[in-house]
Order: C-alpha cells, then sequence, then structure tokens
C-alpha cells in the first residue's frame, strides 16, 4: 500500500501492552536521519505507534513497517504493520529477551536454571525441565513458552511473506489456524487461496494479498476460489445450485477478466468434478448436493421398511385416550394419528393453533411401548415440547454434539431411538436435516413437523418445503384452528396474514385490536420516523417486569432507526442502569443485568462445576461481572441462561459470541415463544418483506403481540410469498425416485 512507512527506530517508552490481545502502544525515536524523513515528530522529538505488535524492548532497535493513524485516546500517530525482529540467536540475546518478555521472577528462575545454554533452543526442543523451577508448573511453562515463541514465529511469517502485506493481527490469526508459521508459509507457497478456509478471510481478502504479490488474473487457483465463494454466497441465501450462466456472469464480476479463462477452467472442473456439482445448466458444491440426495435416500429406504408399530385396532385406541382425557381429536388429527403409526415416515404440517404438538402427543401415547425422543432446532422450541409432557432435546444435544462442531450420533453410530419427532423442521437446513436422519436406525420412525408458513431455515435448502411439495411420503396438514385458539387475536391475525389476506385497509391508519382475548393489537403507522418513539414510550411500560417474557422483534440488523443494533443501545437505557461499570465489545457496553443472547453454537461454555453447551438464540442475563482493575482485559462475565442451572463464565473476547437482546431480528427469533412481544418493522426492511416474515413475527407471542410498522411495508409482504423461491436438487430427486 502506499502510505506505508519502512523506517528503523529506538524503543523510547512503553505507554501500553497487553500480553493476551498482544495490542501495545509505543513511543518511538527515529534511528537515523533518513528515518526522521519519513515520520512526524511530537514536542517529545518522538512519534506514537499502536497496534498488534510484539512486547518491544524499551533501548532496543527496531526495522519496522508502519501507517499513519489516529488513536481515540493517543491521538494522531502511526499504526503497526510489521516488526522485523532478529531472532535471538546466542545465550546472552535469548536471555535478554527472556528478561524483557517475562516477569523479572520467572525470568530470572529460568535463567538461574540454565545459566549458560540457548534456552529458547532447550523449549523448542522440548529438553527444558521445569519441575524443580519454584512458581512454574505445567501449565505455566505451556503459557510461558506459547507466549515466547508466538512473539518471535508471527513477524518471522510476516517477513517471510512481505509481498502480500498481511498485517500482525490477520498472521496471528492464520498461524491459530494453520498451528504454525511454516505451515502458513507453505500453505500460500502452494496455493495462497487455501488461506480462505480460515474465518474472517473471504475471497476478498485474500484476493488482494494475491493481487499484491503480483500474482496473476486469469490464475486457475483465484478462479476456483472465486466459484467456491459464490457459491457459498448462494447457500448463505438458501440456494443449493445457480444457473451457468448467471455463474459465468457474477465471476466476471467479480474477477474483472475475460469470460474465456473462466469457460476453460470450468470445463477442466467438469471433467473431474470433485469438489463441484454439475448437472446440466445448474452448478453447486458437491456437499451440498450430497446433503439432499443423502436425505433422499435414507428417507426412501426408512419409508421402504414395514413398520413395526402397525397398530390394528388403532380407532378403538383413540377413542379410549378421548374418553379418558375427555377431549376429541379432530378427522385431520385422527389421520395424522394413524399414518405415524403405519408409516416410517410421516411428515404433519399445520398453521398456528391447529394442536400440531396435541397431535403429536396423541402419537407418542399410541406408541408408548417404543422408545423415542422430540428434538427442536431451538433451545426454546425443545422447552414447549418439554411443557407438553414430551421428552424433548436440541437437535444437537440429542445428537451429542463435540467440541469440534461434529456428533457423536452418526451414520456409524446410530442413535437407540425407535421414533424420533423433528419440530419445527421449517428451521433445519440441508446439513442438519441430514445429521439428524443419518443417525437414525434403518427400522426407526421419524416425524417430521412444521409450518409451512414459517420463515425458511437459515442456512441452505428448503427440505420441509420440498417434503411437503414432493408428496412422495404420507402427510397431513392440520386446518382446523382448535376451539381456545380460535379466541386469539394473535393466531387470528397470524393466520390471515398466512393465506395472503389483509387484516386492515392499505390507507387505515387507526389502531386495531383483534380477538375475543383481545391480545393482538396492530398500530399502522404512515410515517416511519414515529415508530422509534413508539416503540420507547411502549417499553418504558415494561420497565419493572420479567425481562425474559418480554421481547422486542425487528426486521434489520443493523440499518435504520429501529434496527437491532440502534434499539438495543436504545433500550438498554430504559431496562438498565447505564452508569453502571461496563465492558465493551463489539459496539456495546455490557453490564450486570443486561439481556443478551447467545450468537452462533458455544459447545464448551464454562460453569460454576460443569460445562455446558449455550446453543444460538438461547436468551440469558448477565449476572454479574468481575472486573480485571490490572489490565482492564481479563473481565469475568458470568451469564445466566434460560435452561442452564449453573451461571456461564465468559471472557471478553467470548462477548463475539453474545449481543444484547432488548431487541432481536424476526430470523433469530424463529423457534421461540415469548409471551409478550412488541414487533416492528417499516420499508427499511424492504428485502425481507414477506408474508411469512410477518407471520414468524407475530406468531413469537403466546399472550400479548403489539404490532407496529409502516401500513404500506405490511401490505406489500402480504402480497410477496417466499415459499418456492429456493434453488434446491431435493424436490427433484425425490420427484424422480
Amino acid at each position: 500500500m502506499s502510505n506505508q512507512i519502512e523506517l528503523k527506530v529506538n524503543v523510547v517508552r512503553k505507554l501500553h501492552y497487553n500480553q493476551d490481545s498482544m495490542y501495545g502502544v509505543y513511543a518511538l525515536k527515529p534511528f537515523d536521519q533518513e528515518s526522521s524523513k519519513k515520520v512526524k515528530l511530537n514536542s517529545y522529538n518522538n512519534f506514537v505507534v499502536s497496534g498488534n505488535t510484539p512486547e518491544l524492548i524499551i533501548g532496543n532497535t527496531y526495522d519496522i513497517i508502519i501507517e499513519p493513524s489516529e488513536h481515540p485516546k493517543y491521538g494522531k500517530g502511526y499504526s503497526f504493520v510489521a516488526v522485523k525482529t532478529k531472532k535471538p540467536a546466542t545465550v546472552e540475546e535469548q536471555q535478554a529477551y527472556i528478561r524483557a518478555m517475562l516477569k523479572e521472577t520467572q525470568a530470572e528462575a529460568i535463567i538461574q536454571k540454565y545459566p549458560n545454554e540457548k534456552i529458547l533452543d532447550l523449549m523448542k526442543e522440548d529438553k527444558f525441565d521445569y519441575s524443580d523451577i519454584k512458581g512454574i508448573k505445567e501449565k505455566t511453562y505451556k503459557k510461558i513458552k506459547d507466549y515466547l515463541f508466538k512473539n518471535i514465529n508471527i513477524q518471522e511469517a510476516i517477513v517471510e511473506l512481505k509481498d502480500l502485506k498481511i498485517t500482525f493481527k490477520a498472521m496471528k490469526k492464520l498461524i491459530d489456524h494453520f498451528g504454525s508459521p511454516e505451515i502458513v508459509v507453505q500453505k500460500v507457497k502452494e496455493n495462497i487461496y487455501n488461506l480462505c478456509e480460515v474465518n474472517s478471510f473471504g475471497f476478498r481478502k485474500v484476493d488482494e494479498y494475491a493481487l499484491n504479490r503480483g500474482d496473476s488474473k486469469t490464475n486457475k487457483n483465484r478462479i476456483i476460489a472465486a466459484l467456491k465463494y459464490l457459491l457459498n454466497e448462494e447457500t448463505n441465501s438458501g440456494h443449493v445450485w445457480i444457473n451457468e450462466k448467471q455463474l459465468y456472469k457474477k465471476l466476471k464480476e467479480l474477477l474483472q477478466i475475460d469470460l474465456q479463462p473462466i469457460e476453460d477452467t470450468i470445463k477442466l472442473l467438469r471433467e473431474k468434478p470433485k469438489e463441484f456439482y454439475f448437472e446440466g445448466e445448474r452448478v453447486a458444491l458437491r456437499k451440498y448436493y450430497d446433503y439432499e440426495l443423502q436425505i433422499k435416500n435414507k428417507l426412501i429406504h426408512m419409508n421402504s421398511k414395514e413398520s413395526k408399530t402397525n397398530i390394528e385396532n388403532i380407532d378403538e385406541i383413540i377413542a379410549q385416550m378421548e374418553i379418558e382425557g375427555g377431549f376429541q381429536y379432530t378427522d385431520e388429527q385422527k389421520r395424522a394419528i394413524k399414518l405415524a403409526t403405519q408409516h416410517n415416515v410421516f411428515i404433519l404440517n399445520g398453521k398456528a393453533g391447529t394442536g400440531k404438538s396435541f397431535t403429536v402427543n396423541g402419537i407418542l401415547n399410541v406408541l408408548k411401548d417404543y422408545l423415542y425422543c422430540c428434538c427442536a432446532l431451538s433451545g426454546k422450541a425443545a422447552k414447549i415440547l418439554s411443557n407438553h409432557g414430551l421428552v424433548s432435546k436440541t437437535i444437537h444435544r440429542m445428537l451429542e454434539v463435540r467440541s469440534d462442531g461434529k456428533f457423536n450420533y452418526n451414520s456409524k453410530n446410530r442413535l437407540p431411538y425407535d421414533i424420533v419427532v423433528l419440530d419445527e423442521a421449517s428451521m433445519v437446513n440441508s446439513y442438519l436435516f441430514n445429521c439428524v436422519i443419518s443417525a437414525l436406525k434403518d427400522d426407526a420412525k421419524i416425524i417430521i413437523v412444521g409450518d409451512s408458513g414459517q420463515l425458511s431455515a437459515i442456512g441452505s435448502g428448503a427440505v420441509f418445503e420440498d417434503l411437503l411439495k414432493a408428496n412422495v411420503f404420507p402427510q397431513q396438514e392440520l386446518t382446523i384452528i382448535q376451539r381456545q385458539a380460535s379466541k386469539s387475536g394473535i393466531l387470528l391475525t397470524a393466520n390471515t396474514i398466512r393465506d395472503g389476506k389483509a387484516i386492515n385497509d392499505r390507507y387505515d391508519y387507526e389502531t386495531q385490536t383483534y380477538g375475543e382475548l383481545r391480545d393482538m393489537v396492530l398500530i399502522p403507522v404512515q410515517n416511519k420516523e414515529y415508530i422509534k418513539d413508539m416503540v420507547i414510550d411502549i417499553c418504558k411500560k415494561y420497565k419493572n417486569k420479567d425481562l425474559m417474557e418480554f421481547q422486542v422483534i425487528t426486521g434489520l440488523k443493523s440499518k435504520g432507526d429501529i434496527s437491532v443494533k440502534k434499539l438495543n443501545n436504545e433500550l438498554q437505557a430504559i431496562f438498565n442502569d447505564i452508569s453502571k461499570k461496563s465492558v465493551k465489545r463489539g459496539g456495546y457496553e455490557y453490564r450486570e443485568g443486561d439481556k443478551v443472547i447467545q450468537v452462533g453454537n458455544n459447545y464448551e461454555a464454562m460453569g460454576e462445576f460443569s460445562i455446558f453447551e449455550v446453543f444460538n438464540g438461547t436468551l440469558g442475563i448477565i449476572e454479574k461481572i468481575e472486573f480485571d482493575s490490572y489490565q482492564n482485559e481479563n473481565h469475568k462475565i458470568w451469564i445466566r441462561f434460560e435452561g442452564i442451572d449453573e451461571l456461564i463464565c465468559y471472557s471478553k473476547s467470548e462477548l463475539d459470541f453474545i449481543e444484547l437482546a432488548y431487541a432481536i431480528t424476526v430470523h433469530r427469533s424463529q423457534g421461540s415463544t415469548i409471551q409478550h412481544v412488541l414487533f416492528v418493522f417499516d420499508y427499511g426492511s424492504y428485502m425481507l418483506l414477506s408474508r411469512q416474515f410477518v407471520y414468524t413475527g407475530i406468531t413469537r407471542a403466546s399472550k400479548g403481540c403489539v404490532m407496529i410498522c409502516q401500513n404500506d411495508a405490511l401490505h406489500h409482504a402480504l402480497k410477496v410469498n417466499t415459499s418456492g423461491e429456493r434453488r434446491t436438487f431435493l424436490y427433484d430427486l425425490l420427484v424422480a425416485s
């Protein structure tokens, strides 16, 4: 980059350094006249540099690469790009390095043990004996060794790959992923686009590195990496494949090259389609095609087996259950119970209030002699099943997720259950659906339960939708709203919207209350500018109530006045005392008493006495914060998550997996049921607006829902039906089977 500066400096003063984050602020002085010309000096005749760096030794000389920046605390200065350190080679150099990097007591104890030897060499060769060194046990030694070599190794790799202009922080991530700087260098030399497999190293960033060193734009590895990138973008949008012509257009635009090298590369890939799948004009990443193929094969195989739960006197059993329970099943529910006992694959679809859980309970009562487990993607959905008296777990807990994200139960180690009920199936993407059915015994039964009016799964595929549409397996739709549910304005308006029908007039801005229970309120507005203030006014009324039973739900995460980010910062001041001491991370300030949500799965969350799994979308409250007053970095944040008996401890860096949750998106709320919901959206959520979006938002509420929305946005959403929009293989595979 043109604004990077290379010069030689002396270290004058250390203003700040944190060993864990390896972030430092130093006052430096140019070593010679030539270096002095390259930087602007302050009144102390030095200049300030901040950023990720190995710990620098005061008085030592370094060759550094920096670039101009402005620090919020230290003002105008420069940021570290790289520090070219000389590797300590002699006994004296290694001792000086150890003294500079470690606490004085640790350094002197180590040097006293080996006064005349190259200590770093001993450590590297695993010949260092710490057993009789006071204050240093195995855990401490591993930490010391890691810290000493991490500083040296990162810089060595940066210098080795200096043409790429990789920053210190980026190199640290690469080394953490691949295991060593040597492997990073090797991976880059083999194919720089190997770096794309590392989190936060997308194609665009790696491509910039490659072009920085002068790689050809028509390089085959570049085109293949771009192809993977674009196909992954498609799967992030839910699609499994893309049309080849559309793919060519996107590749040409992304790579800024002619079409010919793209066509030549894809022709070669078609001949040896290892990572990719080609079918006519459709192109996909092979693994996503394989998930859908495996789903089709396993379900067909299971359904071909004779059901061991086929009960001859089923009508009598159902009648007896009705007498004992004092209720009556609808004809739809009776048919569902019969089909579920007769077949190994059964699909139950139904809108809100039609008694899906009630029907599942009936099925499992009939089959009470068989071992079963109900599962759902979210902890909230699994808890709802438990509330109906059913044995239920999250999918991850049922399959026993490991720390590497893989499952103990799989195609080689099958689940022990005769029956598995997969609830909220519309939320489950093709990868996770395949994981569930792969772990089933061949003669097991799967009951797939969902609501086709909900939003599609986060991730690739539309398994539930494809299964319904293909109509290859026995299925039953529940359409009759239960008597008690029919009183609910929440269900009345939600199901009206699900069918694409309006609940008010396009130009009617009057507040409406719906249902015999008067539990649904619509506040339509003409100008979206009013919505945020209305949200704040309503939230003030809930200030002293249970935070876990009140939820603001909105559309966008970070854009606009009613985005999650904006509302969370506004609502935090209502629901919590913002004068409390806070921990800053990711654009939020976290305080004791804050409502938070887990982002992504944490398979090894540290409790007070045990290790727990905290799954994506789990809500919690920060119960206490133990502040680190010494370095202001090693804080302990203790969170009480729903459904977990112990407090969970998060470090400051682990707050990257937490967000404030006074407001959450509709997508993140899927699978949850909250007593009182304030659902807000405007035309800013244009790309999200659909009847599925509105239906999902409303049906999160169990006791009361207030929906504040721009009225034209609501009426636009009614016209948009996202059902059938996803490009998948599964429907065609099923129909052709």
